[in-house]
Parts: C-alpha cells; sequence; structure tokens
C-alpha cells in the first residue's frame, strides 16, 4: 500500500507547496499562476510569455498541453 505523502489531498491551502515540491523547474519556468484547486476541480492561469511563443504571437501547443496536464494532475 503507498505511503500516503505530505501533498495529499491536494487543498487550496496547499496547492503552493505541493507545485513547488513536486514539478521539476522547467514545468515551473511556465509560469503557472492563480492555482485553484476544490474537490474534483483545478485551475490555473497561463500567462503569455515569449518563451511559450511561436513568432506569430501565438502560444505553442506544446506548452498548452504541459500546463493542462499540470493542473490536472493536482486534482
Amino acid at each position: 500500500m503507498p505511503t500516503p505523502s505530505k501533498n495529499t489531498p491536494v487543498t487550496q491551502a496547499t496547492v503552493g507547496q505541493t507545485y513547488e515540491d513536486l514539478f521539476a523547474p522547467w514545468v515551473k519556468a511556465m509560469g503557472l499562476v492563480d492555482l485553484q484547486v476544490g474537490v474534483g476541480i483545478a485551475s490555473a492561469r497561463l500567462p503569455q510569455s515569449p518563451d511559450l511563443q511561436w513568432a506569430s504571437g501565438s502560444i505553442c501547443s506544446q506548452a498548452l498541453m504541459s500546463a493542462i496536464d499540470t493542473v490536472a494532475s493536482l486534482v
């Protein structure tokens, strides 16, 4: 049986520390902000950044999917 982590369950009070503890530096470099969690729901905002954009100004889909995967794993 897995040992419970200090990071579970993720609550609004612990989401910031959980994010800092669990994710790789390159994930955190995306700059997700406004992390929100609740029962069965999680959200965050991915600010527009030149590091995540194509020359056209659109956000790279790989960055979007990384952000979605990161936030979904908090639920």
